[in-house]
């Protein structure tokens, strides 16, 4: 997400995050439109989708990185909480996913 923000990726992964327009100077700017999932198996899980919620789950500190050497220096430092993706849940054996 990093690199898209920066424009670092080529244009058509560019194009799945349509930008956020901000009419307004509010303190919790998005920087790209979300989308609405109308059901639960399919398109939690994509990219468009799951880029921009955890770019929101992101700290400040991180999003307003100025290289990504230093991104991926705090990145790497990161425990993320509130998380609902699959990689951040754990896994019960016989339970599945909590």
């Amino acid at each position: 997400m990093f690199k898209v923000k920066h424009n670092m990726v080529p244009a058509p992964l560019q194009e799945l995050f349509p930008k956020y327009d901000n009419i307004f100077n509010l303190r919790n700017q998005r920087c790209w439109q979300s989308f609405n999932i109308r059901t639960v198996g399919y398109g939690i899980d994509t990219l468009a989708y799951r880029g921009e919620k955890t770019w929101q789950l992101l700290p400040d500190f991180m999003r307003n990185s100025n290289t990504l050497s230093e991104f991926i220096f705090k990145i790497k430092k990161w425990n993320p909480h509130g998380c609902t993706c699959r990689l951040c849940k754990t896994y019960i054996h016989n339970v599945g996913y909590i």
